[in-house]
């Protein structure tokens, strides 16, 4: 008889239940995902980053760890982590 750690019991649950909500069909895709930007997607805002730099673009695209800016005819990759906060343009 074998004796498994309450970890391993809660692992071994989880992945039951995980396998049988996909034979259901209950487990989404993740391109329906929502972030909290995604509200400010083809607005013009005004970035500060954490160095100080301010500039201002139109939000593009925004996945999990980077958004993508059109700032004056260029496009900048602007990773989440570097922004220290975000001013909308648009009142």
């Amino acid at each position: 008889m074998s004796v498994y750690t309450p970890e391993q019991m809660e692992m071994f649950y989880r992945m039951r239940v995980k396998r049988n909500n996909a034979k259901r069909g209950k487990v989404k895709a993740n391109s329906g995902r929502r972030y909290p930007l995604d509200r400010m997607k083809g607005k013009s805002v005004a970035f500060v980053l954490l160095d100080g730099e301010r500039f201002t673009g139109v939000i593009e695209e925004i996945t999990r760890y980077e958004v993508l800016v059109n700032c004056l005819g260029t496009k900048r990759l602007v990773f989440k982590h570097a922004i220290k906060y975000i001013e909308s343009k648009e009142v």
